[in-house]
Formats: structure tokens, sequence, C-alpha cells
């Protein structure tokens, strides 16, 4: 019995044709959006949202697409946070404890996620159809807007397996909810209900970028009212331009003029405004009229600011400008990468449902628990500091840290070797000078390996004397230069005023990064000295 990961039974003779070409389905296919976004208006809209959480999805999802159509700026945003989860390197993860049919399950799924989806001939039109891991993964982020979505499956024997041969995504206005749950995703054809999703021949995902059951967890029913807003802030701003944001001339002419006169001095005016040129009598004037277009403009503007702003928070968690200081800019990264964890955790679980599809249609899941399948992970940590891990390393192994090789290549992202022909060979040994604990000062080595020797050595040694001996004899450098530019400004100042004057303007400029770096290690090395004692017993 083939099942998927939910427990449903999977029929083989199904998966050589989609569910969509069903007689009681297919009709669908010859179906056109009517896209709602055209004469949006607040009671249109709040109808829109309605009905959708009454069960019919078609609305709603179409105003979706128009809006992304119709509204740049929310597609740029909405494609910076869909595209950022291609740049993340993925893998599935065997689970823990794994034994050898596990492991060789782990190893065919990403031997069919790497080599097998998107190769062929390139010259041959249906090796053009092969699904594509980017195109599966930008097929669930569209979940984001609509709440869900839904990638029909067709599968087709390679050898001995069973592989899909299509991967297609099929627009949301083609679902409906199940009416009595509200929450389970149909596809529409002729009953009440809706027909279910055949097992085995979908990738559905549920996005919930909000609280809610399925009608109300995308991002649509938030980007609506900024996209209704801007939208009638840019039709009236373009009717504005269109009567005002030309240059107005007016013709003056004589009293006496007659009509044959008027009609040449209309010629000019248009002929000036058309062609920049024209000629008139002495007797007539064209003058220029003031634009009050550019002012009256703002307003305008000012909703549509609003407008995407507002989307922008929506979207992305943060305003549109921004960023224009370090700080700034490193929360505006910390909450991209905030958004794109989120997301791909919720993609994660999607992926390992399909991989346990493909295990469980082949002869690598015959023994495998689909409870314990392997697991789709997408890798969102960032990469440690390789020079400050491998500064910081030897030190904390040096007073008892216990780290494993897996929790290093993990931190530095560097890839395990697969043989030894991959391996890095090492360079020679590096000697270690042996401390004279009986030194005064001893060598110039980091307070902590010093400390550390001594307390292995037995010998009794006061450590915070130690450790602020080595303070001050490495700070005499950097407090010198200090020293030196304020009693070059305590000259230079006239009273005590224009000395603190002189002062707060001169420390932004001092360099403060060797200072920095000292104190940082001098809190490190007391930290660690603090550990030794504690595992010592002392």
């Amino acid at each position: 019995m083939i099942v998927d990961i939910h427990g449903n039974l999977i029929q083989s003779a199904e998966l050589a044709e989609p569910q969509t070409s069903d007689p009681n389905i297919s009709w669908i296919q010859r179906t056109y959006q009517t896209h709602p976004s055209r004469g949006l208006t607040p009671p249109k809209l709040a109808e829109i949202l309605e009905d959708a959480e009454r069960w019919n999805l078609q609305q709603q999802s179409e105003l979706w697409l128009d809006i992304r159509e119709k509204w740049g700026h929310c597609d740029a945003e909405m494609g910076k946070r869909e595209r950022a989860l291609l740049t993340l390197e993925r893998r599935f993860v065997e689970p823990d404890g794994a034994n050898r049919a596990e492991k060789k399950a782990t190893a065919f799924l990403n031997d069919v996620f790497d080599n097998i989806f998107g190769i062929g001939d390139p010259l041959d039109e249906e090796a053009q159809d092969w699904p594509c891991v980017d195109n599966i993964i930008l097929g669930c982020a569209d979940a984001m807007g609509h709440g869900f979505s839904a990638q029909e499956l067709t599968w087709r024997r390679e050898g001995s397996l069973w592989l899909p041969a299509a991967i297609e995504h099929r627009p949301q206005g083609w679902f409906r909810l199940e009416p009595w749950t509200h929450s389970k995703i149909r596809l529409r054809d002729l009953s009440a209900e809706g027909a279910k999703l055949r097992p085995g021949g979908w990738i559905l995902h549920k996005h919930q970028a909000r609280s809610g059951y399925a009608p109300r967890i995308g991002l649509v029913r938030s980007l609506a009212w900024p996209y209704l807003f801007a939208n009638y802030a840019i039709r009236d701003l373009g009717e504005l331009l269109n009567t005002y944001g030309l240059l107005i001339l007016v013709g003056k002419h004589p009293a006496n003029a007659t009509p044959d006169d008027k009609r040449k001095l209309l010629q000019a005016v248009t002929q000036i405004g058309k062609r920049a040129g024209g000629i008139v009598p002495d007797s007539m004037a064209i003058e220029e009229m003031k634009n009050s277009a550019s002012s009256s403009a703002d307003m305008f503007k000012l909703m549509i600011d609003w407008a995407e702003d507002t989307a922008s928070k929506i979207v992305t968690g943060q305003q549109r400008l921004g960023g224009k200081t370090a700080t700034e800019s490193n929360e505006r990264r910390e909450v991209k990468a905030d958004l794109t964890t989120t997301d791909a955790r919720q993609i994660d679980r999607t992926l390992t449902a399909f991989g346990w599809l493909i295990l469980a249609l082949n002869p690598e899941g015959a023994n495998i628990d689909r409870r314990r399948c392997p697991r789709h992970v997408f890798d969102t940590a960032a990469a440690e500091d390789v020079e400050k891990l491998a500064n910081a390393l030897p030190t904390l192994v040096a007073v008892g840290g216990d780290f494993s090789k897996r929790w290093l290549n993990d931190k530095t992202k560097i890839p395990k070797a697969e043989n030894d022909q991959d391996r890095l060979a090492p360079g020679a040994p590096v000697e270690i000078p042996k401390i004279d604990a009986t030194s005064e000062k001893g060598i110039n080595l980091p307070a902590a390996t010093r400390i550390a020797a001594l307390k292995g050595a037995g010998a009794a040694t006061d450590t915070p004397g130690l450790l602020a001996e080595q303070l001050a004899e490495r700070a005499a450098g950097p407090l010198a230069e200090w020293v030196a530019v304020i009693r070059q400004a305590a000259d230079e100042a006239e009273d005590l005023a224009a000395l603190k004057a002189k002062l707060e303007a001169l420390f932004p400029a001092l360099d403060k990064r060797a200072m920095v770096e000292l104190f940082a290690q001098a809190m490190l090395a007391a930290d660690l000295a603090g550990r030794f004692d504690v595992q010592q017993g002392h």
C-alpha cells in the first residue's frame, strides 16, 4: 500500500494523467479571468473579501493577480521576498539515529533534487517541461499572497523509477474551500462541495503570512486596501496632469479685433504650444498662465507614498526608504533575514512531503516510516567569521571546550570533505613557545592562554592581577595617542569651556578600534579564566 505523508492512499494507475484532465473538471481550463480590479471601489472590495470567507476564492485570487500586475511597487517587494529563497542552500537531512535505509533514502532525494530535476536535452521540447527545483520553490512562494498554491504533478517511468514528468502551477481561481470546514482546498467542479485533490497528484502549500484560516492567511487581504487608495490617487493624478500638465497659453487681442484676427491669434497660440513658434501682430499678445499642477500633484503623491510605505511594511516588515545609517542598515538586514527564515521553514514542510511522495513511489522508500522520512532544510544560518573563530577556537579548546567537527563545518559553512583527494593537507605544526611562569611579565601571549597554562601547571596565580597587568601593557600604546591629542587640545584651549568643546569635537575622530578589540579580548580572557576555575572546583 502506497500512501502520502498524511496517510492518504495513492492509486498508481492515476499518476500518469493529471486530475484536471478529468471531464468533470477539465472545463475549468477553458475559463478566463474576470479581472475584479476593474472599477474597484471600497464596497466592491469588501464584497470580494467577504465572498472568499464564504468558500469562493476565485475573485480574491484574481484580484491578487491584478494587484501584482498593475502595482509595480508591490510586485517588486513581493519579488524580493520570494526570490530571497532561491539564494539559500538546501538539502535533505536524515533523521536522528538514521539507519542504513534512511541514509540511502536521504542520498537518493538529494540526488533527485540536485541532478535529475532540470536536466535533459535543451533542444528537446519535452525536456523544457521537466521540473526545476527553483520553479517548485517559487511556486510554493506564490502562496504568500494567495494563502495557498497548488502545483499539479504528472508522473512517468524513468527506467525503474517513478519521477515527475511535469509540475504545473495551477491558478488559485480554479479552487474553492470545502463549505463546512472553510479550510480544505478543493477543485472547482460541477458539485456543491468541490473535488478532493488526488493524493500523489499535487504539491499543495499553505503559507501563513498572517494568522487565521485558509481564506485570510494571504497578504492579499492586507495589501488590497493600500492598492485601492493608491489606484485612486494615481488615476486622479493622471487626470490632473492630462488637464493641467501642459503649458497654458492665453492670447490677448484688442476689443475691436475682427473674427479673422481672433482666428489667426488662436492659430498662433496653437502653433506655439505644438511647434514652439508662431507670429502675431503688435496689437496682440500671448501670455503664459501660472500652472498650479505641480503644487496640486503633491497631495496625490502623498497618498501614493503612504500606500507604498504601507505595502513595504506589510511585505518586508520595514519602510520603503531607510538604511541611511549603519544601525538602520543592520536592522533592515536582520528583518529581511527573519522573514526569509520563517518563509523557508514553512516551505520546508511542503518539500519534505513532496520528498516523501517520491520515496513512497520508488524502491528507496520501501523500508522507510513516513514519520522518519528525510527532512528538507533550507540553510538560513549566517556563516561565522572564519578568522575570528580560528583565533578563538584554540583558546576555547585549551580551557576544556568540547566541540565536534560537524559543528565547526556548520558554523563556517565549509562542507565536509567527501574523500581523501578533496581533503586539505595540514601545514607544518606550529611550535608553541614555553611559558615562564616565574617571570614577572612572561611572554606577550593572550591573557587567557597564559592563565590556562599557569593554572594547568598548578601554580598559584593572581588571576585579576594578571589580567590587569596584561590590559595595562597592551593599552599603553592606544592610550598614549589619546593623551597626546588631549594634551594638545588643553594647550590650545583658553578656558575650561573651550577645552570641553574641543574634547567633544575631537572624541568622534579618535581611533577607538584598538581599545574596543583590547577590552573584548580582556573580557573573553576573564570569562574563560572564570570557567576554568569552575571546572576545577575552585
